[in-house]
């Protein structure tokens, strides 16, 4: 197993280093101040709902076809 170079050493520690949510995203390891971590935790937020909106959304769809489907079929 090779050496790892100072470079990746380097750019490895920076990383672990740096708290989770702080880093940019590029991953650089630079920390990011607290009104730009409010606004991606709001965007993060915000695509949750969205999901699970859809999410929903889709199985009231399925839902609703197969009530469609057994009452076709005679079945209440």
């Amino acid at each position: 197993m090779r050496e790892p170079l100072v470079e990746e050493s380097v750019s490895a520690t920076s990383l672990t280093n740096t708290p989770v949510g702080k880093r940019d995203e590029e991953g650089s390891g630079r920390e990011i101040d607290a009104s730009q971590a409010e606004r991606l935790g709001r965007s993060c937020l915000s695509i949750a709902c969205s999901a699970l909106l859809l999410a929903r959304s889709a199985q009231a769809e399925r839902d609703n076809e197969s009530c469609f489907f057994l009452h076709a079929a005679g079945i209440h």
